[in-house]
């Protein structure tokens, strides 16, 4: 029987597929980076990595067609495994001071809480500045605003633990994900309706959420527009999506080189910048409310790539431990995003469907 290490190393050239031109701006010129590899499970192939002339968009050509690229999304991969992220809302909700805090938080963001004592909601403001990452189950800016009534989708939902939260505390909530097993798991786990399939080809009804959430997930799209042009369809007038995503332009980037762990390849198909994320937002008709970036060490593993690449195999402890380099690395991406605010490894972004449609 063949293995996957088998499977991939025999890719035609019928299941690889070269993209000509940029889906953002169109442009049909680009300018050659690195030949890049599956450097996160060691994967057979090589992947030539290409930046737009037009808009700066780096992407993956050729690349895997949409058949041939799960070979390279192991049961293992990040949000598909149970022990990753999942953080029980029994668990979370302990009763006490901390509880307490995190209904003040909560009450600030329109959610319904049980009756608040008038400390909780005079001090609600002061709560939600200290403390908002932590009452929001540590999501942070990742955790909207309640509607009432709402409906929440999230495109590549994992195992369903960020929608367990949302579900708890009121929205109607449902997930797609690509992954049979790790919609399984949502469902067994939480009783989350998670749909297995693309965006693209989804059977939601128009106008139908009020709350899309997209965390690294669009950069996996074989044609992000289209998935953004879903998006809006499928948002209510009014409605908002978060969207995540690597930034290309952010310090680990420029200073990891192709070693970057925000590359990914072959699983992260583009990766964008700020300037170029926005367009694509503004071109599927949807309107940015705040975009913002965030630094994110990853020198540690910047570094064991580099080692492994060199030596050929991969080391026993991934990440290893972080090195004089690692540190001063650190310290250097620190520096600059003191200098610029946009050179953070994650690009945060909240955007809506306007309420009125404006006429091309």
């Amino acid at each position: 029987m063949a293995t996957l290490q088998d499977k991939i190393s025999n890719l035609e050239d019928s299941q690889l597929e070269v993209v000509e031109t940029c889906p953002i701006c169109g442009s049909d010129s680009s300018t050659f980076l690195w030949v890049n590899y599956d450097r996160l499970y060691h994967l057979p192939g090589k992947f030539p990595t290409v930046m737009c002339d037009g808009c700066s968009l780096v992407r993956i050509s050729p690349r895997p067609n949409v058949d041939a690229i799960s070979l390279y999304y192991p049961e293992s991969y990040g949000a598909y495994t149970s022990e990753f992220s999942i953080r029980t809302v029994a668990a979370s909700n302990k009763l006490g001071f901390r509880n307490a805090v995190r209904a003040s938080v909560l009450y600030g963001l329109g959610y319904k809480t049980n009756e608040l004592s008038f400390w909780q909601k005079a001090l609600s403001p002061i709560f939600t500045k200290f403390f908002y990452k932590q009452a929001t189950y540590g999501y942070g800016d990742r955790f909207p605003k309640f509607v009432k009534d709402g409906n929440a989708l999230e495109v590549g939902c994992g195992n369903g633990s960020y929608l367990s939260y949302l579900k708890h505390h009121g929205w109607n909530v449902q997930g797609l994900d690509l992954s049979e097993h790790a919609a399984k798991q949502a469902r067994d786990l939480f009783d989350i309706d998670v749909r297995v399939g693309q965006l693209e080809n989804v059977t939601f009804d128009p106008d139908s959420f009020d709350y899309i959430h997209l965390s690294h997930v669009v950069e996996h799209f074989y044609d992000p527009m289209a998935a953004l042009r879903m998006v809006f369809r499928l948002l209510k007038p009014g409605g908002t999506v978060y969207i995540e995503v690597p930034n290309a332009e952010g310090a680990g980037a420029n200073i990891s080189g192709s070693y970057w762990y925000g590359w990914d390849a072959p699983r992260h198909l583009f990766t964008f910048n700020i300037k170029n994320l926005r367009l694509a937002i503004e071109n599927a008709s949807l309107s940015v409310i705040q975009m913002n970036t965030f630094l994110w060490n990853s020198f540690a593993w910047a570094e064991t790539y580099e080692n492994e690449f060199l030596s050929g195999e991969m080391l026993q402890n991934r990440p290893s431990e972080e090195s004089e380099i690692s540190q001063n690395n650190w310290t250097k991406a620190k520096a600059r995003f003191r200098d610029d605010p946009f050179a953070g490894d994650i690009i945060s972004c909240w955007a809506t469907k306007p309420l009125t449609e404006e006429k091309n």
